[in-house]
């Protein structure tokens, strides 16, 4: 899974966007990901794929985005520090326990991961476990 934070909702969107639109205008990628889907017997790839053509957001958090162009690991969490870390909870509570992250811009996300977003979930983890 992706990550595109910032410091507000509207910079991450503004980020996310940003990439999407570049991709837009490069229409090979988008066609090259569709023969790839096409010629997979994976039925969650398939079935993610299919999702996002039809939506673009499944949460406020869960941004489709980019899995035309990039494939199912381009499924972003988007937003600030505060609402990934209630989507990173929210996967918790349904079982969820390990992630594979990268992010857009790749320094800058994974910086902002670890300086505002970790420590917001684990201060969460903390207090889940004390109820």
């Amino acid at each position: 899974m992706a990550m595109i934070g910032a410091a507000t909702r509207a910079e991450a969107l503004d980020i996310a966007f940003g990439l999407q639109a570049s991709v837009d205008r490069v229409l090979p990628d988008r066609e090259v990901e569709a023969k790839f889907i096409a010629r997979s017997d994976s039925v969650s790839f398939k079935a993610i794929h299919e999702t996002a053509m039809a939506t673009e957001w499944l949460t406020p958090t869960l941004w489709t985005g980019l899995v035309r162009s990039h494939g199912t690991a381009a499924i972003a969490l988007v937003g600030d520090a505060d609402a990934i870390a209630d989507a990173i909870i929210d996967f918790a509570r349904v079982g969820v326990s390990q992630f594979i992250l990268s992010g857009w811009p790749k320094d800058q996300s994974m910086q902002f991961f670890s300086e505002h977003v970790l420590p917001r979930v684990r201060h969460k983890e903390r207090q889940i476990a004390a109820v």
